[in-house]
């Protein structure tokens, strides 16, 4: 390699680095940033790969950490986020990982937060209103219409 080509590879895995110190990120997300930055496509596939065998990139862990987050921040269902995982160009296996590692209970949990949210800032409670509000958040439509009638609205 010459001395110019590893300096753009140092340099782009340092802009890795950067960029993966805030969260996690997708290899999709790494290689949209770094083409934005005029790399060239063997510069940027040669340090995200560099980045994988030191652990800095893994889609897997990027997976979950996104999925939890999501759930507990935003308040997602499933749906919702393998969808966004699909976007952000993460396989079946990487999402079906990620979706996976959210404990059912605290899904159910934060599910009934949604609701309690929900019913607190509408004016006009509608359970109608509510389900499309809960199934537009991703959450499957068999459980919300199951938690509704549960919950007797």
């Amino acid at each position: 390699m010459s001395p110019t080509k590893d300096n753009f590879q140092k340099s782009a895995l340092n802009k890795i680095i950067n960029y993966c110190n805030y969260r996690d990120r997708s290899i999709k997300e790494i290689k949209i940033k770094l083409v934005d930055l005029s790399y060239s496509i063997e510069i940027i596939d040669s340090a995200i790969s560099q980045a994988i065998k030191l652990g800095i990139v893994d889609n897997f862990r990027f997976s979950k950490s996104f999925s939890r987050g999501k759930n507990q921040k935003n308040r997602w269902g499933k749906i919702k986020i393998a969808y966004e995982l699909k976007n952000k160009g993460l396989n079946n296996k990487e999402i079906t990982f990620g979706i996976e590692s959210i404990e059912e209970k605290t899904y159910y949990k934060v599910l009934m937060k949604s609701i309690e949210v929900y019913k607190r800032k509408s004016k006009n409670f509608e359970k109608n209103k509510l389900i499309t509000h809960l199934i537009n958040k991703g959450y499957e439509t068999s459980l919300v219409i199951n938690t509704i009638k549960k919950l007797n609205f």
